[in-house]
């Protein structure tokens, strides 16, 4: 949002996003912001201001911006929020139109766009979350630069989408019924930024998603079997971020799994997840191709890895250099013998291992063999589901092993002898 207003900007030496970073963390250490609250990877997810710094905001901008209800707006309201149906009846009966100056509009909880929105033409940020429908009209605002469709109940986007040329940030996060985007959305050159998490039902991305040259950040992407939706459109994308690859099962050779050129990209959340189906089955060398994704691993902070066929992870997974990796999920990799080494994780809190039907320990390594001395110093929350041969948690018991294990979730293991001595254990 300060991005799209004009409020911060790359200086030549650090991204725009980096400047935003440090004006928040300055803000933060003066006690500006509050009630800080993190996900399971330490992502802030919510935070609140200070009441007098709100009261001081609130008095100094109260010209400028202005949340519906309100008996009467200022035509120089520069920025507006509404929350819920009820205020619809309300924006319907505002003049919106007549607000020349107005830049920034939150709709949240509303079904439809009501017409006169369209009509703002000086409009930078619009956040519509939950629409059911976006109309063709949107190509109007021609200013806008960050567009908020996020929890919206639309299968496709109208291809007029595609004339925002001045577009930054387009966020379709929780859009569970989209199943594909305009294919001249390529030609958005202006965007920085497309998130797309959990849009589960995304078929494909547009053709040639490497032309979009600003490009920064891209949650999903979903490999094709054709050229132009190959993991090679990867290849020259500097992304960073959070980042999903699904259907990497149609990744047909190792050399095509390298033209993605995971090392170049400043990834800290990843997913990588393969489907079951026919292809998987004739899929060859899927360990070198696993092996070859290799992110930068000094930059990880979560990896997912779900569907993998392999009978072995790859050596980068027990590397020292995941040295801030917080949280590791392996699900549905049933061919695997064993897990990587991850008791060599210093930092790791959450783990999950899931519906894994050869693995008979968390950490096979002892110190005889070159082991650490113990593992799992930093574990926090561990999650054991469908492990018909899990044994023991570590094939040799050590004091410091989960020493700081707070919650333990085990379901369907059967042959689970016993548990370490688990000091911190409260759930």
């Amino acid at each position: 949002l300060w991005m799209a207003n004009g409020f911060i900007s790359s200086n030549g030496m650090l991204e725009a996003e980096d400047i935003g970073n440090e004006v928040w963390n300055e803000l933060y250490w003066r006690s500006f912001f509050q009630d800080i609250e993190k996900d399971g990877i330490g992502e802030i997810e919510k935070f609140k201001m200070h009441d007098l710094v709100h009261d001081l905001a609130q008095s100094i901008a109260e010209e400028v911006s202005c949340y519906i209800p309100e008996p009467s707006l200022s035509k120089r309201i520069r920025h507006l929020s509404t929350y819920g149906e009820k205020s619809s009846g309300i924006v319907g009966s505002v003049q919106l139109h007549g607000i020349k100056l107005l830049r920034t509009f939150l709709m949240r909880q509303y079904n439809c766009l009501p017409p006169q929105v369209l009509k703002c033409y000086s409009l930078r940020v619009l956040d519509l979350q939950r629409m059911i429908e976006l109309p063709s009209l949107i190509f109007h605002l021609k200013h806008l630069r960050y567009l908020n469709l996020s929890y919206g109940q639309f299968k496709t986007l109208p291809e007029s989408l595609c004339k925002l040329w001045n577009l930054q940030i387009l966020k379709l996060d929780y859009c569970f019924r989209l199943e594909r985007l305009p294919d001249r959305l390529v030609q958005l050159k202006a965007l920085q930024h497309l998130s797309l998490k959990d849009c589960y039902s995304l078929l494909s991305l547009p053709p040639h998603i490497r032309k979009l040259a600003s490009l920064q950040t891209l949650t999903m992407y979903v490999v094709g079997k054709e050229k132009g939706f190959l993991l090679a459109e990867l290849g020259q994308m500097n992304l960073i971020g959070d980042l999903s690859i699904s259907h990497l099962e149609r990744v047909k050779s190792v050399m095509n799994a390298k033209e993605a050129n995971m090392l170049r990209k400043h990834v800290n959340n990843l997913k990588l997840s393969w489907e079951r189906n026919e292809e998987t089955q004739l899929q060859e060398n899927v360990e070198e191709i696993f092996e070859v994704l290799e992110p930068q691993t000094k930059k990880l902070q979560s990896l997912r890895v779900r569907g993998y066929t392999g009978a072995y992870f790859p050596q980068w997974m027990s590397s020292s250099s995941l040295n801030i990796l917080t949280y590791l999920e392996l699900v549905n990799c049933q061919s695997c013998l064993h897990l990587p080494d991850l008791g060599k994780l210093p930092s790791l809190k959450n783990l999950i291992v899931s519906n894994m039907s050869h693995v008979k320990y968390l950490n096979e390594e002892d110190s005889c063999n070159g082991g650490v001395a113990g593992g799992f110093t930093k574990l926090e929350k561990l999650e054991l589901k469908e492990l018909p041969n899990l044994v023991k948690l570590s094939r040799e018991d050590r004091d410091n092993n989960f020493s700081c294990l707070s919650i333990l979730q085990i379901t369907e293991c059967p042959v689970l002898l016993e548990l370490s001595c688990l000091p911190s254990l409260s759930e």
